[in-house]
């Protein structure tokens, strides 16, 4: 009898111990939010994208491209599925933005690579709402540390 008490303790012990998750959502944020620098640079390559004369500044775009989705996906996948959503949805953003360009010595190589970089930048804005929804549901104090957002001055020019 006393072997099935103990047993029984333990078992509901294993299972109430499992109860709380780990906190995923805060470390994924933060690491995302190092990537930074990738959105920054498109933002800069779709202004030289649509300024004639300067298309030949956003020549390495498809290797910058590469090298964000490779860094989204160094993140690891998550355990919590609404975060393992949101980074799969980045993921297939950067595999069709990657299949839409072509060869910077094309014809079409500007109108493709504005596409694929307006692909990039929509998703991530998309996503940041998200994540932002998720931070202030878990009821999180800190500030909110992902700026994948529009440019204030796109901003303005919405606006109007």
């Amino acid at each position: 009898m006393r072997r099935i008490g103990l047993f029984a303790i333990l078992i509901l012990g294993g299972v109430w111990g499992c109860g709380e998750k780990p906190d995923e959502l805060g470390p994924y944020v933060h690491k995302l939010s190092g990537l930074q620098h990738y959105y920054d640079t498109l933002v800069q390559y779709e202004k030289y994208l649509r300024t004639e004369g300067m298309t030949q500044q956003a020549n390495d775009v498809a290797e910058v491209l590469k090298a964000f989705r490779r860094d989204v996906e160094a993140l690891g996948a998550p355990h919590d599925t609404r975060i393992l959503a949101l980074h799969n949805e980045m993921i297939r953003a950067f595999g069709e933005a990657q299949r839409k360009l072509v060869e910077p010595d094309f014809p079409t190589f500007v109108p493709n690579a504005q596409k694929s970089v307006r692909i990039v930048l929509e998703e991530m804005q998309t996503v940041t709402r998200q994540f932002q929804r998720l931070w202030e549901r878990a009821g999180k104090t800190e500030e909110f540390p992902l700026k994948f957002l529009p440019p204030e001055a796109d901003k303005g020019q919405a606006a109007q």
